[in-house]
């Protein structure tokens, strides 16, 4: 199996058919600026109505089968790395895409994770008192401390503190990229050092990984996304 990195544009599903063709003569504009030279990132974030294109400009990171809408991986993983599609539609917009670059499917990861969340709009003084909350419960961690008990105490993740921090297994397009680029690179037992996303500042100790297993182990899986959607 196979993980494609993407980035894309969405416009609104318009009501009616006339509208949403005015939609994909309007990507299509944009995508021939983008093919002229232009910036897809800074596109994206003027025009895209993804709600996250204002944070990542578009990119969604690595994708996996069955995380997204049928339609839009199937575009997804036709499209050559570099090209970028011609417009199409799915349930929640008019898209195109480009495909950023391609690898084989990283498997997933167990981890738990510390977060000192930044308030919306935080400013430079904001998230400055946040990292050094960070730092002092890293020097916590890196002294002895037990991360269960320090996640429960410490952390601002409202899903996973009362857990200890313990987050579900994840694979790619699960999480933010920078996310998931730590705990992949970490060795099983290792404890990250405080790094940042858009969401605030974390630490990760990553507890197991594994590899995609056989099409018996994943069956189940597989056929639940099937019949889930036109597939």
């Amino acid at each position: 199996m196979r993980e494609v990195q993407v980035a894309h544009i969405m416009l609104p599903l318009e009501k009616n058919n006339d509208e949403i063709e005015a939609n994909k003569v309007r990507l299509d504009s944009i995508r021939t600026c983008i093919l002229n030279g232009e910036d897809m990132g800074a596109l994206a974030e003027k025009y895209s109505i993804d709600r996250t294109a204002k944070r990542n400009k578009g990119n969604l990171g690595y994708i996996t089968s069955g995380r997204y809408p049928f339609d839009f991986e199937k575009v997804a993983y036709e499209t050559k790395v570099g090209d970028i599609s011609a417009p199409f539609t799915t349930d929640f917009g008019v898209h195109i895409v480009k495909v950023l670059a391609e690898r084989p499917t990283r498997g997933e990861v167990l981890a738990e994770h510390i977060l000192k969340l930044y308030p919306r709009g935080a400013n430079d003084s904001i998230k400055t008192i946040k990292r050094n909350e960070i730092d002092s419960i890293y020097n916590l961690v890196v002294n002895g401390g037990d991360f269960e008990e320090l996640a429960k105490k410490f952390s601002e993740d409202p899903g996973s503190a009362s857990k200890g921090g313990r987050l579900p297994w994840f694979g790619s397009g699960m999480m933010v990229p920078e996310f998931e680029d730590v705990a992949f690179a970490l060795e099983k037992g290792q404890i990250s050092k405080p790094f940042e996303t858009a969401y605030g500042l974390h630490i990760i100790k990553k507890l197991d990984s594994r590899k995609i297993g056989s099409f018996e182990d994943n069956k189940a899986t597989l056929m639940n996304v099937i019949n889930s959607d036109e597939r």
